[in-house]
């Protein structure tokens, strides 16, 4: 096992605490639990691990519990609206530790689920692989496609889509570049995936690096789709204020994506090979250092919105343009519509 590795406990996180028994024994009846409704993220320093809760708390507060597993000692933080990481100090590498995140609330407690791991503390270090692309381009397929493999040395891969990205995008919309590049030292896990890193490159700085490319064309009209630069979200605030319309605003994205990314990648695949073609999945998997699986290619994060190809000639001509030398470096038939 990894130093540094995270590991899901099911069956303790399915057990209840001491005061959930307590409380369910005391009124007589059980309560249905329900799934542990946010999403938990954990970073590390060299001697510090932080707990975050990045998508809103809707409840007054969280409790999360970390016990050393060798002395049996036990940290409690509160996870809270204002404050949505617990910080834990003094922690010893190589030793194993348990964590614990519940309701601060003793009856929600009982309603719903505890999120439960087990970590083995080994401080800051490199990614072994870092996944990245322009966004709309299959980074969330890549996460769920590597997790669960094993690299060739036998060290299974724990890959994770987009963690801590509310962190992160803040880092971003404030221009705290340096942030953003710790961050990516202080996963547990050992592969990333996410599209926002090129905004930052020297954030990419993984052993193995995996462009992601999808085809343009489909890219442009997916982010149109999901109305890029025209909301007033966080993932549109980052983003470079192109000239022109949204439409060229989105080629240029995806344009400038690729300039940025092709010379930081190790290896570079397109999103339509992989669910169909065993030799590019192979090929991927080896430039990987990751040992060969029949595992299938997922397909995730799928637009709910209908995504078109019906161009007007002055926006084919624009993307024509704009992302012609990348289409033509990528997709070499895409002129003869082949």
């Amino acid at each position: 096992m990894d130093a540094g590795e995270l590991l899901c406990l099911a069956d303790w996180a399915s057990l209840p605490c001491f005061d959930e028994i307590f409380i369910l024994g005391f009124f007589g009846f059980s309560i249905p639990w329900k799934k542990f409704p946010y999403t938990v993220d954990c970073l590390v320093g060299e001697e510090e691990l932080s707990v975050l809760v990045d998508r809103g708390i809707h409840h007054r507060s969280l409790v999360a519990v970390l016990r050393d597993m060798s002395s049996g000692r036990e940290m409690v933080r509160n996870i809270t609206r204002r404050q949505n990481r617990a910080n834990f100090q003094g922690l010893i590498r190589g030793r194993r530790y348990r964590l614990q995140v519940k309701m601060g609330d003793m009856l929600r407690r009982c309603a719903f689920e505890s999120y439960c791991s087990e970590i083995v503390f080994g401080g800051q270090q490199v990614l072994r692989v870092q996944g990245v692309g322009s966004g709309r381009c299959g980074t969330q397929s890549m996460a769920f496609y590597l997790d669960g493999l094993t690299f060739r040395d036998g060290t299974p891969v724990r890959a994770r889509h987009e963690t801590a990205a509310m962190t992160i995008l803040n880092h971003l919309l404030a221009g705290n570049r340096q942030a953003v590049v710790e961050i990516t030292r202080s996963y547990l896990h050992n592969a990333e995936v996410a599209p926002y890193f090129w905004f930052v490159p020297e954030s990419i700085t993984a052993n193995r690096v995996v462009l992601i490319v999808r085809d343009g064309r489909r890219v442009v009209s997916s982010g149109m789709a999901r109305g890029w630069f025209q909301r007033h979200s966080i993932r549109d605030q980052i983003k470079p204020d192109y000239p022109g319309s949204y439409f060229e605003k989105c080629c240029h994205l995806w344009a400038e994506s690729c300039a940025v990314l092709k010379p930081l990648a190790h290896v570079t695949v397109r999103l339509e090979d992989l669910p169909r073609s065993e030799e590019a999945r192979r090929s991927l998997l080896d430039a990987l250092d990751i040992k060969w699986s029949d595992k299938p290619f997922p397909v995730k994060n799928v637009s709910r919105v209908p995504v078109t190809l019906q161009w007007s000639r002055e926006e084919k001509e624009i993307f024509e343009q704009i992302c012609g030398r990348w289409m033509d470096e990528y997709y070499p038939d895409w002129r003869t519509g082949d």
